[in-house]
């Protein structure tokens, strides 16, 4: 572990001192990375890929990199606000059948089985060998791996196609970032499947909690899955970055009005600035700062 991920950790083992930093890093976690990683750590990124094992949280994981633990802890683990963990542990029991679109290495995969103590199925989708392989060790590692099935596909609103995608160094996706200090390391075509047709060959009798973190593509995601949505109205955890939709030819309006269509009128913005409950849809991309990525609760009143 490089000293910036240890001083990273040291930060958020006492609470007092992890609310502040949180504070701080709230003002400062907004894309594009490079106004939060110097050249330093750039060069270090640059580093063959090797398998580097450390805690997150209460679990291990493995990383393809030295410098991605301190990265992640960052932007998926130690700066969720309080609240997520609370929205979370409110509908858990109800949850029996998941799918997670996007599951990189786990990092979402791991805390939600741990949470969701009634699972009867959870999905996780990563379509990319590299992330895939991590995914797979982690839910070995953390015991997760009879509880959950991966499928290797990209998920979208065209199935039995190709769509490539372009890894950099914490996910692959359709859209190139061009981040200065995380330029695109390879390309990798997979085959895409839409949820609908998944659902329906896996018999699926339900589905209670759907998440979705595809880097701009999740709109695309909601569209090819739009009859089980309606069939089952799942809770939704979705994230919102204006950037990245725009590149996928979407916008934080457009995904509000999907998922208005689609039936969903209450929703949580899981934002570290404070949480706050939208019941109007319209009112999403004003809450939401464009410059941000943030996790967005779905939830239909009829469900």
């Amino acid at each position: 572990m490089t000293i910036l991920g240890y001083c990273r950790q040291l930060l958020t083992r006492h609470e007092r001192i992890r609310d502040v930093y949180r504070r701080w890093v709230s003002h400062t976690r907004f894309y594009p990375p490079e106004k939060r990683y110097d050249k330093r750590v750039a060069l270090e990124l640059e580093a063959p890929e090797e398998d580097v094992s450390t805690a997150v949280g209460n679990y291990t994981f493995s990383f393809p990199n030295k410098c991605l633990p301190g990265i992640y802890a960052d932007i998926y683990g130690s700066f969720k606000p309080k609240e997520y963990d609370t929205v979370i542990e409110l509908y858990a029991p109800s949850i029996r059948n998941v799918i997670e679109v996007g599951g990189n290495v786990g990092i979402d995969t791991i805390p939600f089985c741990a949470k969701f103590k009634n699972i009867i199925h959870y999905y996780v989708f990563e379509p990319h060998d590299s992330f895939q392989k991590f995914l797979k060790k982690n839910l070995e590692t953390n015991g997760f791996d009879q509880l959950v099935e991966i499928a290797p596909y990209f998920v979208s609103n065209v199935a039995n196609g190709q769509q490539r995608l372009y890894r950099h160094f914490t996910s692959a996706s359709v859209v190139q970032p061009n981040y200065k200090y995380f330029p695109t390391i390879d390309s990798q075509d997979c085959p895409t499947v839409t949820l609908d047709d998944f659902i329906s060959e896996k018999q699926m009798s339900s589905l209670d909690f759907l998440k979705i973190d595809t880097d701009g593509w999740d709109q695309h995601v909601l569209e090819g899955a739009k009859k089980s949505i309606v069939k089952f109205k799942p809770l939704i955890l979705i994230e919102y970055a204006e950037h990245l939709l725009v590149k996928a030819g979407n916008s934080m309006v457009s995904l509000s009005k999907t998922l208005h269509d689609l039936g969903y009128d209450l929703f949580v913005v899981l934002d570290l600035n404070g949480s706050r409950i939208v019941n109007e849809y319209q009112k999403l991309s004003e809450v939401i700062d464009p410059k941000g990525s943030v996790d967005v609760l779905a939830i239909s009143i009829s469900r």
